[in-house]
């Protein structure tokens, strides 16, 4: 545990926006970290609530906070103003309706060997709205990626595994269970896009991250509590993001084109192409209400995207696991009858990580 602060060793950047109820918490669990040596950056992203007034409340009660306040622009540019101004060795992001374990920062920071990892990745704690709590784990031990063969195979495993595995995610895409070395962003000028325009602002920073580093740590022990909730500075109307996902698929394609060969990336890049099919498909469900004439309508639209049919046409469903063949084989025959019965059976378990 650091005893004095000078040069902070990290950065931690908290975007705030409509969470007055859960801010102290989430604050509190930074401030009282084990590990001292940090720096606080709380990003009012125009709060229409007393966000603004409990920001400078702590800051004029602890010298390691700076204060952001700003005009709402959203969770990714709330995220790049910190970043301007982030001095620390390294960087994280913690959400402000969330809160982390008091060690969190110290375990981190001990498995940076002293700042020649570039990023420690830990697991998460979920909650849901009936907090509810379960453990995410993406690695049963300590796992460290280096050199550029391991570093392109945990990025692209990242982006989604291959047909043979029996999760469509491998690892968690979110930015908030991690430290990054602020000179790695620096030198390559790495900054969130904006989730207002695409679907997801992490998965396009950790591909432009993961690609500049050489060394990465990845640690089964869970420290970040995400708690879901209605007031998420994140959280919009799904159906709106399903809207947003060509233009995503256009920014991750050419993100992957700039740094490998196709024959390299396709097969991850159409799987996650069809996780987010079956998403789309799951939350046209919901929303229809199980009105399976609605459903169907909606269902024929967006297996006619051109995306979609692509990769209909050319991914190998026979290598995947039994479930996912089944599931795909409707899709890939239209069959909106089949589709509409499996999800009911299902509650929406295919491709979740038990």
């Amino acid at each position: 545990m650091e005893n004095s602060f000078s040069s902070p060793k990290i950065s931690i950047i908290i975007p705030i926006y409509g969470v007055e109820r859960y801010l102290n918490r989430c604050i509190d669990s930074v401030l009282n970290q084990t590990y001292y040596n940090l720096e606080v950056i709380l990003v009012d992203d125009g709060s229409p609530d007393n966000c603004p007034q409990i920001c400078d409340e702590y800051s004029r009660k602890d010298s390691r906070i700076k204060v952001i306040h700003k005009k709402n622009a959203g969770l990714g540019f709330a995220r790049n103003s910190g970043l301007d101004i982030a001095t620390g060795e390294y960087i994280a992001f913690v959400d402000a309706d969330d809160y982390i374990a008091t060690n969190m920062y110290e375990v981190l920071y001990d498995e940076s060997d002293n700042g020649r990892v570039d990023a420690v990745f830990s697991s998460t704690i979920f909650y849901d709205l009936n907090n509810r709590c379960r453990i995410r784990m993406d690695v049963e031990r300590r796992v460290e990626f280096s050199g550029k063969e391991e570093i392109d195979s945990f990025l692209l495993d990242y982006v989604a595994p291959n047909p043979e595995s029996n999760t469509d995610v491998k690892y968690m895409t979110s930015v908030w269970r991690a430290i990054y070395k602020r000179k790695v962003i620096e030198d390559n000028y790495i900054r969130f896009v904006s989730e207002r325009q695409y679907l997801s602002e992490d998965i396009p920073f950790n591909i432009d991250f993961i690609s500049s580093s050489s060394r990465i740590v990845y640690l089964p022990d869970a420290f970040y509590y995400y708690c879901s909730n209605d007031v998420s500075l994140s959280n919009t109307n799904p159906i709106d993001k399903i809207d947003k996902l060509p233009e995503y698929f256009r920014l991750i394609e050419c993100k992957l084109k700039n740094l490998y060969i196709q024959e390299k990336y396709i097969l991850h890049f159409y799987r996650m192409i069809l996780l987010y099919l079956r998403n789309a498909i799951i939350c046209d469900y919901i929303s229809c209400k199980k009105e399976k004439l609605r459903w169907k309508v909606q269902f024929r639209k967006r297996i006619s995207e051109s995306y979609y049919v692509e990769v209909m046409a050319k991914y190998p469903f026979r290598r995947m696991p039994f479930k996912f063949q089944v599931f795909n084989y409707f899709l890939k025959s239209r069959n909106a009858v089949l589709v509409y019965l499996l999800l009911r059976i299902s509650q929406f378990t295919i491709g979740r990580k038990k």
